[in-house]
């Protein structure tokens, strides 16, 4: 019932202006993050989201969210664009940071990774999915002892995540250790 009043009253607000950055920017955000996965719908929170972004263009919410969304859709260019256009206005941001070197290592630009990947651990220690993302990036570089300490890092913060495990073996392997990795890979396919 929440939801179905939340919806009632962006719907008056869009009456009222329709061409307002808020009323755009927070339909975007309900339809991308609502509780109530009956009004989740990723098409029309890019629209809201990309309606409030030719409003104001430097909406910091705005971006970040269409960023996600676009990711999330496999759509790396507008991805990265706007991730680029969030990190130029916010370089310590850390959420640019995280899916500009997501990104880059899709590409296999490790060495942009890199330095994406460092600046997001550095605003944000506790992210799993960027120490192992990190891990690879640097296994990549053939940084095989300090992508050690990433993949541990990764395991430490969430070793429930198959992944994780998976990634820390392939190190182990790297820098000669193959019990632990046997270890590793055994954990990474019981999860």
């Amino acid at each position: 019932q929440q939801f179905d009043s939340a919806l009632y009253f962006l719907n008056k607000a869009t009456l009222i202006d329709s061409l307002n950055f808020e009323v755009n920017h927070f339909y975007g955000m309900f339809y991308c993050y609502a509780d109530n996965t009956r009004y989740i719908d990723s098409k029309k929170a890019i629209a809201y989201l990309e309606t409030s972004l030719k409003i104001y263009p430097d909406g910091i919410e705005s971006l970040q969210y269409s960023g996600i969304l676009y990711f999330q859709q496999g759509d790396d260019e507008k991805s990265k664009k706007t991730f680029l256009r969030l990190y130029k206005l916010q370089p310590n941001n850390y959420q640019a940071n995280k899916y500009l070197g997501l990104i880059c290592q899709a590409k296999q630009d490790y060495k942009q990774a890199k330095l994406y990947y460092e600046n997001a651990v550095s605003l944000n220690s506790e992210d799993d999915q960027v120490h192992r993302g990190l891990c690879y990036t640097l296994s990549m570089l053939k940084e095989y002892k300090l992508a050690l300490l990433h993949a541990l890092k990764a395991v430490k913060l969430n070793g429930g995540e198959a992944n994780n495990h998976f990634h820390l073996a392939q190190i182990y392997i790297l820098v000669g250790d193959k019990s632990k990795a046997q270890k590793s890979y055994r954990t990474a396919i019981e999860i």
